[in-house]
This record gives C-alpha cells, structure tokens and sequence, in this order.
C-alpha cells in the first residue's frame, strides 16, 4: 500500500484545516470501506486464483491499516485526559480548531514546563503524529518522552507502537525494559499492564520464530489474566480471551494438536459466556472463536452457520458485514469439498 493510503483521511484533514470534531471511529471506517467493496467486488469477477489471493490480502492489509488508526484515535483521546496544564490545553484546542492548530502547540517546545509537563507534551505529539501516519516523526517523539523518565505507560505506548509497525526486535527490547520497571506490580491495574506485555512478547517471539519464548509468555500471561478475571470478571475477562485465542494459534501452527484443542475450547466457553451476558457487546469475539473452530478442527457447517446466525442479530457495522463476507466465502468452500467415504 502507498504512504499516502497510510496517511488516509487525516493527512489529507491537516492540509484543509477540517476542524479536528470531525474525526471519529465512523469517519475512519467510511475512509476505508469504498476501497474494500471496491476488491470485494473484483473478488466476484472472473479472475484467477492467484489474483484472488493477491486482492484478499490487499483487503487484511487495508483492515489492518484501518485498526491502527482506530487504535490511534482511542489512544489520543485518553492521553488527553491527562491533568496536567498541556494535556489540557490541547485538548482544549483540538476540540475548538483544526489539526493545524493542535500539532503546532504540541511542536512548540518550552524551557518553562516541569519535566512531566515536558514528557506529556512529547507523548500527545507522537500519537497525533501516529494517527497522521507520520511514523518517524512520531517514533522520534515516542524515543524523546521515554527519554525524560522510564513512564511505564508511555513506555508501553512506544512498544505497542513499535509492534504495531513490525518492528519486532525493537519492540522487544522496549517491552523487556518495561518488565524491570513492574516485575513486581502491586495494584490490579498493573497487573493487568504487566500480563498485556508478557501476551505481547509471546505473540512478537511467535512472529520472529522463536517458539520456546512464545510460549513461555503465552503460559505466563495466561496464568496472570485467569487470576485477574477471578477477581474482577467483567474488566478482565475479555482480554483472557484474546490470551486464549492467541495461545490456540500458536499450539495450532505449532502442530500441537491436543494443546490446542484444549486451549480452544476454553477460548469458546469463555466468549460463549461473555456473549450469553451481553449479546449486543460480544457477538463479534463469540462468531470468531466459532469460526476459529471451523479452520482450525473442521467442526463443520454447522459452526460457520451459528456465527452467521449470531452476527445476523448483531448491531450493524463494518466488521459484522466484513466477516459475514469471510463466512460465506468459508461456507462455499465447504459446500465444494466432497463427502469423504
């Protein structure tokens, strides 16, 4: 994909000076579905098969990019919660001009501000920077704010960021030098943060290969979540399940096969509960982990047809049409595989 794709909606909203209201989760989405019905609809041409893998992985990429600004967005947003004085002034600014205006303020450097001042200023640059798709620039700014004093959130921030922009051995590094700073963590809030950086190494090991440290996070980061969401099951559970499903792909392409077989069916009952108690909010992870089952143990039609049933019901949205999409595709794959004897 083209940097300018990457840039997307808001580069081209800081060239107009777009007041900095118009930018939402729903203004990302629309960025990015014509491109997606676009391929989608070349899928259903008369092209080779070598062509359709090509377009299939044009669209994972384009969900992708579109994930990361979403991320981007939500993680600007919290930062601007912060209490200190720059924090609230450029909220303040953001929410009253254009994103001209706000990445000014936060560009301008000052020998007055406190040293946390300073750093806040540093970190809502690097993630408006982010959600502009200007990596080096906010890389630079990530590098600068951990630089004034090792924050543990702002240094997770710049790992996240690191892996998010496959650059895995960074990355590494980053979050191996956040583990010396919350070994030890006391609160359930730092639990949490710490069982997030240990599923993070896992899935960055799994990436680079290095299967023994993988899974060595995985166990750990799993160990850590269960007795989370023990103690506080509505924060918690949800993230063990993503520790589950990315322990399940791991056994799975590891070929340990009964290891993953137990492991997914954890994964199931658990996004299976989650959505028997809030069916609107969990309909989207539930229809995953069924068409995980799918891919991964041949459950049968009947796995992708509940997840077709459950998203059916579900609120509308991108996603839900996008994996509605992925299942008839799966469905015309199995309806096309003869019965074996």
């Amino acid at each position: 994909m083209s940097k300018p794709i990457v840039h997307g909606i808001f580069s081209m909203l800081v060239v107009a000076g777009v007041h900095a209201s118009a930018l939402s989760v729903e203004a990302i989405h629309a960025r990015y579905r014509n491109e997606i019905i676009d391929l989608e609809k070349r899928l259903e041409g008369h092209i080779s098969r070598h062509q359709k893998v090509q377009i299939v992985k044009q669209i994972h990429k384009i969900q992708v990019k579109e994930s990361l600004q979403i991320l981007a967005l939500k993680q600007l947003r919290r930062s601007f919660e912060r209490s200190d004085p720059v924090a609230k002034h450029a909220r303040e600014i953001f929410q009253n001009a254009d994103l001209n205006a706000t990445l000014s303020y936060l560009s301008r450097a000052d020998s007055n501000l406190s040293r946390d001042a300073e750093q806040s200023r540093l970190l809502l640059r690097a993630e408006l920077l982010k959600l502009l798709g200007k990596e080096d620039a906010a890389d630079e700014a990530y590098d600068r704010a951990t630089q004034i004093s090792p924050d543990p959130q702002i240094l997770y921030e710049y790992a996240l960021f690191l892996q998010n922009h496959r650059r895995s051995y960074d990355a590494i590094d980053l979050y191996e030098e956040l583990l010396e700073d919350i070994k030890h963590p006391e609160s359930l809030t730092d639990q949490a943060l710490l069982a997030t950086v240990w599923n993070n190494l896992g899935n960055l090991y799994y990436r680079i290969r290095d299967f023994k440290k993988a899974q060595a996070f995985y166990i750990k980061s799993r160990a850590l979540k269960e007795s989370l969401a023990s103690k506080a099951p509505a924060a918690y559970e949800p993230s063990l399940t993503l520790t589950l499903k990315n322990f399940t792909l791991f056994y799975a392409d590891t070929r340990q096969k009964e290891k993953a077989a137990s492991l997914y069916r954890a994964y199931r009952k658990l996004s299976e509960d989650l959505y028997a108690k809030d069916p609107q909010k969990y309909a989207v992870g539930y229809a995953q982990s069924l068409i995980v089952g799918f891919v991964l143990f041949k459950q049968g039609g009947q796995a992708l047809q509940h997840a077709k049933r459950i998203l059916q019901e579900a609120p509308p949205s991108d996603k839900v049409r996008s994996i509605l999409k992925t299942i008839r595709r799966l469905q015309s794959k199995h309806r096309a595989i003869p019965a074996s004897s």
